[in-house]
């Protein structure tokens, strides 16, 4: 503990229901980001649409801890009772999550507790304050080391619980490198990348010029967004998966975020275009100059040369370093695609820590062992993507120094 950290009789902890104490939660929520480092996925501006989105009856409050009238650390918990494989029944709770699955399926990334950065909050403090007790697991999901500074697990505390770590990186580009290189991004990458995205640039310009089309206004961002919706869905349905758009409450708490933020500048909305047809589009967010590449849609050939999803995140890429910003950061997955586009990794954690019970010794056995006959099934043959083309409007274009490729703003 720092000299003005806080003792844990010092701190009260104190909950609030989200929905019929909204502007409670606002408030005290802004005033913690007013001082904490965080993403754009714990902003007020996601965190508004989201609360907004939640029925009345999910069971999701803010936990505050409070020193003096002034609150120190905030964070939401869902609580629920999942039944995992349909055999194991457990009361979970989970930060920043409302563990109703049909409301998770957003996807939110460096997450953390918001903590006052002059003190360090004990986890086990945290833990036996918190005024949920009856508790089996709890879901710490998507957390970055960098996004929690004050808060240790590896406590002696922690010796009365099992902690189940799975860690992934998250790929992004320096954006600062792409600048210093002249903007010659490609130099940044692999030889073997360097000539698939040149050799896809250059069959793409034999149909057409390339064009890379900003979105200016909310109405060419949210027309933009329903083009990629369909081009997602494309792609999934052939793989024989849903795909993120198959859900609803996704597609509606999007357009809502983009018609909420668009204004902040805290949306992109960027389309590539070949002639007249869709190359692909990204749906980014921008927020403290950093940038969150969220979701695609992207327009598949059944030659292989054609990148589509490369090309987007080539000039995105390109665009974003041009503006100045900071990082331009593929999120979650060791994914070659992402690696291969990076400069940089940091690392992502699921953590779960879970109260010693017989279920989950048995529960992560089970899974120990389905893991590994998995490891040993053959690879599944690739999938080829039948042509798929979409018309997009024409505009006058503005030519950047960066690229041949024509920026265009909508």
């Amino acid at each position: 503990m720092t000299g003005s950290a806080k003792k844990a009789e010092e701190v009260t902890i104190k909950s609030y229901n989200p929905i019929s104490q909204f502007e409670d939660v606002k408030k005290i929520w802004n005033d913690m980001l007013a001082k904490c480092p965080h993403s754009f996925f714990l902003s007020w501006g996601w965190k508004e649409v989201w609360l907004k989105s939640l029925p009345n009856d999910c069971n999701l409050s803010l936990m505050v801890g409070f020193n003096n009238k002034k609150p120190i650390f905030a964070c939401f918990i869902g609580s629920q009772k999942i039944f995992r494989r349909g055999v194991f029944s457990t009361h979970q709770v989970s930060l920043n999550k409302s563990l109703d699955k049909s409301l998770d399926v957003l996807t939110i990334e460096y997450n953390s507790i918001l903590v006052d950065p002059e003190i360090e909050l004990s986890l086990e403090t945290f833990i036996k304050r918190m005024p949920i007790k009856n508790w089996d697991e709890f879901y710490f999901p998507n957390i970055a080391s960098s996004n929690f500074p004050n808060i240790e697990f590896n406590t002696n505390f922690l010796e009365n619980y099992n902690i189940l770590r799975q860690t992934t990186p998250s790929y992004y580009v320096d954006l600062k490198k792409v600048r210093e290189a002249d903007m010659d991004y490609l130099s940044l990458l692999s030889k073997s990348r360097q000539k698939k995205i040149r050799r896809s640039i250059k069959k793409y310009e034999k149909l057409g010029d390339v064009r890379f089309h900003v979105a200016q206004t909310l109405d060419a961002a949210l027309v933009m967004f329903d083009e990629l919706k369909k081009l997602h869905q494309i792609t999934w349905v052939n793989r024989e998966k849903p795909g993120a758009f198959s859900s609803d409450y996704f597609y509606k708490f999007h357009r809502d975020l983009i018609a909420s933020r668009f204004k902040n500048n805290e949306i992109q909305l960027l389309h590539v275009t070949c002639g007249q047809d869709t190359i692909g589009i990204n749906y980014n967010f921008v927020y403290n100059r950093n940038v969150f590449c969220y979701q695609g849609g992207y327009n598949y050939l059944p030659d292989r040369h054609y990148l589509p999803g490369m090309m987007c995140d080539y000039f995105s890429t390109l665009y974003c370093a041009d503006k100045g910003l900071n990082t331009y950061d593929f999120l979650e997955g060791d994914v070659e695609y992402k690696k291969s586009l990076s400069t940089d990794c940091n690392e992502m954690q699921n953590i779960f820590l879970q109260k010693k019970k017989v279920r989950f010794v048995i529960e992560n056995q089970l899974r120990q062992i389905y893991r590994s006959i998995q490891k040993n099934l053959p690879e599944k043959a690739s999938f080829e993507l039948p042509p798929r083309f979409l018309r997009s409007p024409s505009s006058t274009a503005i030519r950047l120094s960066w690229s041949t490729v024509s920026i265009v703003f909508l």
